[in-house]
């Protein structure tokens, strides 16, 4: 086996050539492009230390797809999936909806605050 490959078993756990884990700053792109919003919950999220980046599709099932969630949410998660958990912890789709709709007026906001047109 070459180190290459090697290295990438001890890291990664496979040979798989993706990382299993988001760097510190696809998080932070994450966290400034996106509704503070769990995409499990669907409550906010308060600081970007509270948060996880979550596979949407469980990473152990193939999933690529990645979203802001609270630790706590995506621990629990774990390889499961959404709808099941969702339902499990007796998440309301509109309430969700709701909570997203109000992030982005407020992150909209925010934004032309910073871009001082407001």
């Amino acid at each position: 086996m070459d180190y290459v490959k090697q290295m990438r078993k001890e890291v990664y756990g496979s040979n798989s050539k993706k990382p299993r884990t988001a760097s510190a700053a696809t998080k932070e792109l994450f966290w400034d492009t996106n509704p503070h919003i769990c995409h499990i919950c669907g409550k906010e999220i308060f600081r970007i230390s509270d948060s996880e980046l979550d596979h949407v599709r469980a990473y152990a099932k193939g999933g690529t797809t990645l979203a802001l969630s609270h630790r706590g949410c995506n621990r629990y998660k774990s390889d499961k999936q959404l709808a099941q958990v969702q339902k499990e912890l007796g998440v309301d789709k509109r309430e969700k909806k709701n909570w997203v709709e109000q992030a982005q007026d407020r992150g909209a906001t925010q934004m032309l605050k910073r871009m001082g047109l407001k």
